[in-house]
């Protein structure tokens, strides 16, 4: 009985381990595309400003999706399908691939006859791939696991991307751009972990979202940049100054519990 429950214990504990996807290049030209020598051009992203100025609410996470101006949105995306990468420098793809992952997302939820509960009520949400980027139809997971994290290996990557759900990080209300992408990255981290539903403590351990249960490796992986020597240390980094004071007063290897994610809606209206 005792050798049956261990064999459960790491049944499971594998599952866990398998549950997010990992870093795998995508396949297709466009890999070797955005990988290829960088332009120095820039890439127009003010409607997609437009867009999120007017139904963004990063104060409190949350979109109107309501007030969003569909055709604006539309001829957004209509132009993403036929960038030009090869003219780009490698922190402009690097923003352009952020910015289409959450324009691709908004357009989900807005096709939807009626809104959706959860973004998790749709059918393979993240594995369809029926989005066209620089000429080529990729699905969100493609446009995440398969370029951003293997080609950028930035863990503040994780806190960019909003997958239309209140446990995500906020979406940004400005679009990302080249020019200031690193400055961006630090704000969007330091951000989403000033929020106590995405880190706070926990006796003498840290509460932290999922995301670091699930892509934990990101933070420390020798390649990736920047990184930790421990998945507390990155928040000690990143996080409040209460979280640094703590982490310093127990080590390194802080207990850490992983939040439950919330996959409802970050509809204004609800």
């Amino acid at each position: 009985m005792r050798a049956a429950g261990l064999l459960l214990i790491c049944f499971f504990a594998l599952i866990s381990a398998c549950s997010a996807p990992k870093a795998d290049l995508a396949e297709g030209a466009i890999t070797p595309a955005v990988q290829a020598p960088p332009g120095t051009g820039r890439f127009d992203h003010t409607a997609f400003g437009r867009v999120l100025a007017s139904a963004v609410h990063p104060d409190i996470g949350r979109v109107d999706y309501s007030a969003i101006d569909q055709p604006t949105l539309a001829a957004y995306v209509g132009s993403l399908g036929t960038a030009d990468l090869s003219t780009l420098s490698m922190a402009e793809r690097e923003a352009l691939l952020i910015n289409a992952y959450n324009a691709f997302t908004l357009t989900l939820i807005l096709e939807q006859p009626t809104r959706p509960a959860s973004i998790r009520d749709l059918t393979d949400p993240w594995k369809t791939a029926r989005w066209t980027l620089a000429g080529q139809v990729l699905s969100l997971n493609e446009i995440e696991h398969g370029l951003l994290r293997p080609i950028f290996k930035d863990p503040r990557l994780h806190f960019t991307l909003n997958c239309a759900s209140i446990g995500c990080p906020p979406l940004a209300a400005t679009p990302y751009v080249g020019s200031d992408l690193d400055a961006r990255l630090t704000a969007a981290a330091r951000d989403a972990l000033a929020r106590p539903q995405n880190l706070r403590i926990d006796g003498q351990g840290l509460a932290v979202t999922k995301l670091l249960n699930w892509y934990g490796g990101d933070f420390t992986a020798t390649g990736w940049s920047p990184i930790a020597a421990t998945k507390a240390q990155w928040l000690a980094k990143y996080g409040p100054a209460k979280v640094a004071a703590l982490v310093a007063k127990n080590g390194a290897d802080t207990s850490l519990r992983f939040i439950d994610y919330d996959w409802a809606l970050n509809d204004l209206d609800r």
